[in-house]
């Protein structure tokens, strides 16, 4: 059980989606059924109009990435990591690239919020001629119109661990000049259309996992195993196809809460969460041995993170994890394979397959009343490791 990084809607937030829930969805966002869905139709859309065949794209990805880009008949070439963070290596992908009007697309994840080695990326893709493809299911889904995204395409997620949690669902946003393309292609599939039962149980789904009372009977019934994080497998045929075959559509309910969190509660989560982050840094730099992975200077300046993303030693990892989720701090490895299979990790990309073996990501869902105790949890956390190292 891995609970959400925020904590989600209010009730009084809901009601007010409730009675909004006939007004149009937004023009620039296709809201479907989950962010791996929106990925599929995307690369599908690139694959039949722009003739694109190959995705790059880092190995350190959740499994859902390579269901959808295999599905949609896109070779994923990994890329590895520059250095002890999780910049993309620039050099290895003007290696591997190909350019030209038929040329790759390369997908860049803002992993948990982070962009690190954005700016270059960009400017590779635009040198090269390639189609870059944003993951932004750590982002609010507001970023592209914001000014700040410069890529071609984006995707976005709702899930229970996102930015905004709406108990599921997903978003694809795309550069103007390919929308209408973009639609007719969408037209020509079948559509599937949200049921209104199914989508209250995600919303109640995704309160339950939040509540604090609960959260705290399930982390003292043992509920919360860090064992179960989720990670990418290799998967050597396309056989994900038959589901993402049709359009899911949203249910109106979900777009207009939506709608209602973009507008009243995204300015106040993402200063709640850069708080939480300053508080964890401040915290985690009293604990030995752990530190945050990547440059806390390139998050993004109109975001925040989803999560603290932090380095152990590989001994000490086991011990660290265990330490902080007896103290409900939801610690979890998050990622536990790296896409392509331990053989390619090994051979393609050393520096991800390193950082796989240190790696921990602990959560931003906390309230203003609890960044108090994050310090004194690590604490805590730094007399346990002594004891059992």
């Amino acid at each position: 059980m891995i609970p959400p990084a925020i904590t989600p809607f209010s009730l009084s937030v809901l009601r007010t989606a409730w009675r909004r829930r006939h007004d149009p969805p937004p023009e620039d966002l296709l809201l479907c059924g989950s962010g791996a869905e929106a990925l599929f139709h995307l690369l599908s859309f690139l694959r039949e109009t722009r003739g694109c065949r190959r995705l790059l794209l880092s190995p350190f990805n959740c499994g859902s990435v390579w269901d959808a880009v295999t599905a949609a008949g896109i070779t994923p070439v990994l890329v590895d990591f520059s250095g002890p963070g999780f910049a993309l290596d620039v050099a290895a992908l003007r290696r591997q690239a190909r350019p030209g009007p038929a040329g790759d697309a390369v997908l860049f994840t803002h992993l948990f919020g982070f962009s690190p080695g954005y700016a270059e990326v960009v400017a590779c893709c635009r040198e090269q001629g390639l189609v870059l493809v944003e993951d932004g299911a750590h982002l609010m889904p507001d970023w592209p119109r914001s000014g700040a995204c410069r890529g071609d395409a984006a995707i976005f997620s709702f899930g229970l661990s996102k930015a905004l949690n709406l108990g599921g669902g997903g978003a694809c946003w795309l550069r103007e000049e390919w929308r209408g393309a973009f639609n007719r292609h969408l037209a020509a599939l079948p559509q599937i259309a949200a049921g209104l039962a199914p989508t209250l149980a995600g919303l109640a789904r995704a309160r339950a996992k939040t509540h604090p009372g609960l959260l705290a009977v399930a982390t003292a019934c043992r509920l919360t195993k860090w064992e179960q994080g989720g990670g990418g497998a290799f998967r050597k045929t396309p056989s994900h196809r038959r589901r993402f075959g049709a359009v899911t559509w949203m249910h109106p309910l979900q777009r207009q809460l939506l709608a209602v969190l973009l507008g009243d509660v995204a300015p106040q989560l993402r200063q709640l969460r850069r708080d939480v982050f300053a508080a964890g840094q401040a915290a985690l730099a009293a604990v030995p041995g752990v530190q945050v992975i990547g440059d806390p200077a390139e998050l993004l300046a109109d975001n925040a993170p989803v999560r603290i993303p932090v380095a152990v030693a590989p001994e000490r990892r086991a011990a660290v994890l265990a330490a902080l989720r007896q103290r409900g701090l939801w610690a979890s490895p998050w990622i536990t394979r790296l896409l392509g299979g331990a053989d390619v990790a090994a051979d393609v990309c050393p520096q991800a397959a390193r950082l796989l073996e240190r790696f921990i990501s602990l959560p931003t869902g906390f309230t203003r009343a609890e960044l108090p105790r994050l310090g004194a949890a690590f604490d805590q956390q730094v007399l346990c490791v002594r004891k059992t190292v």
